[in-house]
């Protein structure tokens, strides 16, 4: 069946429609036999839906929950390769580093070699002899010369001080003759004014004497002033020039110092210092490439220790590189684990083939799995039989109750006798046909089936619990991880291309098949009431098998007669309520087979196969369990 994610509610409306749950456990509905089957045929048919709506949804789950698995692994993935590329490019950077260090150093130490061995240009000498004979003696002298000249200059520069310090001097002393001149001038000025006042009166008499005198005492201290500083003057410009005279007395030593050295002297100096150098120039390139050198080195180990971390983080992760560039080769990851996984699967078929252990729990299983159907069988045959014996006897105390209470001859009696005779036939007779006799046959054969079961259990265990077989599924279960990762690998590869508008895509298709899934369970709880409610008509009631009753054991089909069996199921659903209704992915497989099973059995022209189908669905789903659900 295709049923995708279509609404299921309007695929089957007329059914919700036709019958609402809330109303189906109002009463019994008393329904033919065609009915009845038409209506298990329903159920039968929902019951198929919801478990094949249920592989779907499963089956989304767990693409969903794949995808986002790769998506986190190829997150931490990235990291690791963008730390890898990190450290690649810093171990880079430091090589190159490192070889330029490692070229200067080179440079500078030719530079000293031909220092060592090449004579100077315009002498007899190499740069080295020029430098170790001006160690030796030359530079003494200079230095000590050199000494001497910085005494004098430091002389000059003091003399110079004094100058300068003398020419203030002056400057002041003059300024200040100027402003005795200025008070000296404006007292003679203030002087004739007082002469020139009034006195006509005594008290302007003595206004202008008061006046005269002051301007006069004026006069006579800038006077006295005047004549200070002229000395003052006088002193300080022979100060200034015994100063000027000292300090070119000094100029005339330091020029005489400079005119006695040799200029041969100044360019020995100036090689022997070039010489000296080339030798610091060799030694700071040295250490230089040293420390590059080591952190080549440190950068290079930290990039091999981050390929490795990216390397562990895809084989963590699974998810493989399409192409991994090595010296030498280029490959990829995937295909390399494609051919390991195919290895491994060869290798599981040769232990498997060739371990007499694995080869005796292959014959052992295969054996349990045949009397396990069998006692299946077994079950539902017993069950069918049961029900059988149980309406017969109902049937056959109903017969003999009509008996005792006819008239003897009557043909109400004549009728009840031969009734009472062709029940106790029904359930057992010479030729061991009666359903009580088939059943005691029936669990006969179910016991031995058991004992076969167990007995075959028990040597399965005990192969297991061998140290062959232990180490053989030890061995098959190294190379099955092999292929596990291989396949998961490749999912989480193709999720990763497809990217997060996958992921989304398949949120929308669980969502959706969630959804039809819901609306499924809904139709199959509303029909599987309206199926529990029906009582088949000409039936007591009480022996017809429509949901009130469930098979002892664990037999999940009806039996030979579908009149004592029609809507046998391990599971009932309450009028009004809502069941989830989960199946595993194995589902169809097991209703096939089922099925299969079901049409070896004698029919009595019901559509048993409908009626089967809906008695292993519903033991092997079970209403009121969980539908499987996936958060993401």
């Amino acid at each position: 069946m295709t049923l995708g994610n279509v609404n299921a509610t309007e695929a089957h409306a007329d059914t919700v429609n036709d019958a609402p749950v809330t109303n189906v456990a109002a009463q019994k509905q008393t329904v033919s036999q065609s009915t009845y089957n038409s209506q298990s045929n329903v159920v039968a048919k929902d019951a198929q839906d919801v478990a094949d709506q249920q592989i779907r949804f499963n089956n989304a789950s767990d693409a969903l929950a794949s995808a986002q698995n790769a998506s986190a692994g190829a997150k931490a993935v990235a990291s690791a390769s963008d730390a890898y590329t990190s450290a690649a490019n810093r171990r880079n950077e430091a090589a190159a580093a490192a070889d330029k260090a490692y070229g200067e150093w080179t440079s500078a130490s030719d530079a000293v070699e031909q220092a060592n061995t090449k004579k100077a240009q315009g002498y007899d000498k190499t740069l080295k002899q020029i430098h170790d004979e001006w160690v030796k003696s030359g530079s003494a002298q200079y230095e000590k010369d050199q000494q001497k000249l910085a005494s004098w200059q430091n002389a000059e520069s003091t003399a110079s001080d004094a100058v300068n310090s003398a020419s203030d001097a002056l400057k002041s002393s003059q300024n200040a003759g100027s402003d005795a001149h200025v008070q000296s001038d404006s007292a003679q000025n203030e002087l004739k004014s007082a002469n020139d006042m009034p006195s006509t009166t005594s008290a302007e008499a003595e206004a202008k004497e008061d006046a005269v005198n002051q301007a006069t005492a004026d006069k006579e201290a800038a006077d006295k002033l005047i004549e200070h500083y002229r000395a003052l003057n006088a002193s300080n410009e022979k100060a200034l020039e015994e100063a000027k005279q000292k300090l070119a007395k000094i100029k005339k030593t330091i020029s005489g110092l400079q005119k006695t050295y040799i200029p041969k002297d100044e360019a020995l100096k100036q090689l022997a210092d070039k010489y000296d150098a080339l030798i610091k120039a060799r030694d700071d390139a040295a250490k230089a490439s040293k420390d590059a050198n080591k952190l080549r080195d440190d950068t290079k180990q930290a990039a091999d220790q981050a390929w490795q971390n990216w390397r562990q983080a895809r084989m963590d992760n699974l998810l493989p590189s399409d192409t991994i560039k090595e010296p030498g080769k280029t490959f990829s990851e995937l295909d390399v684990m494609a051919r390991r996984a195919q290895g491994a699967k060869n290798e599981i078929q040769r232990i498997k083939n060739n371990n007499p252990a694995e080869q005796s729990a292959k014959t052992a299983q295969e054996q349990i799995d045949k009397l396990n159907r069998w006692i299946k069988d077994d079950n539902s045959t017993m069950s069918y039989l049961q029900d059988m014996v149980n309406l017969t006897n109902k049937r056959l105390a109903d017969a003999t109750a009509r008996l005792n209470a006819a008239k003897e001859g009557s043909d109400e009696y004549i009728a009840a006798q031969t009734e009472v005779k062709n029940f106790n036939d029904l359930l057992s007779n010479k030729a061991n046909t009666g359903y009580q006799d088939r059943l005691n046959e029936a669990t006969k054969t179910n016991n031995q089936h058991k004992q076969g079961l167990q007995n075959w259990e028990d040597a399965l265990a005990k192969i297991k619990a061998g140290q062959d077989y232990i180490d053989a599924e030890s061995r098959i279960a190294d190379q099955q991880k092999i292929v596990d990762d291989y396949n998961t690998a490749l999912k989480n590869v193709t999720a990763v291309k497809a990217g997060q508008g996958h992921i989304d895509d398949l949120k929308n298709k669980l969502n959706e098949a969630q959804s039809s899934l819901s609306a499924l369970q809904d139709i199959y709880n509303h029909d599987k009431a309206v199926l529990d409610n029906m009582v088949v008509e000409g039936s007591t009631g009480d022996h017809t098998n429509n949901g009130d009753h469930t098979n002892n054991g664990d037999a999940t089909k009806p039996g030979e007669n579908t009149e004592a069996n029609q809507g046998n199921s391990n599971a009932t659903a309450t009028a009004g309520q809502k069941s989830n209704v989960s199946v595993k992915a194995n589902g169809k497989k097991a209703v096939a087979a089922t099925n299969a099973k079901a049409k070896k059995l004698p029919q009595t022209g019901n559509d048993s196969a409908a009626v089967v189908a809906l008695g292993a669905l519903t033991g092997m789903l079970g209403l009121g369990l969980a539908a499987k659900k996936r958060e993401f």
